[in-house]
């Protein structure tokens, strides 16, 4: 992918635009990819394999070389501006409130 050519990248959420995950290129230093979302994004985590968005109750999962859409999983609202999941390099934990989709 064209993406892996700009790689290494680091995903930056700005308080002026917390809607949106950019992703800039530190070979390039560009922005090279964004992810829009309709709520506040709360947290970012990523492994070789995912790229992971906490939003207050959903958490969305891409793939990390191709940033393709994987997932999208209901959880237990976030009480706070923090979203409360942990993304390990095999697992994913969160406060599950029942539904997986995708």
């Amino acid at each position: 992918s064209m993406l892996a050519l700009r790689r290494p990248l680091l995903a930056a959420v700005s308080l002026d635009a917390d809607y949106v995950v950019r992703l800039y290129s530190l070979k390039s230093h560009k922005v090279v990819h964004s992810l829009p979302f309709e709520s506040k994004v709360l947290k970012v985590e990523s492994n070789e394999r995912a790229v992971v968005v906490g939003l207050r109750s959903i958490i969305v999962g891409f793939c990390a070389r191709l940033l393709e859409q994987r997932f999208v999983v209901d959880c237990f609202p976030s009480p706070s501006d923090y979203a409360v999941f942990a993304l390990g390099p095999r697992f994913l934990a969160f406060p599950g409130s029942g539904s997986v989709i995708g």
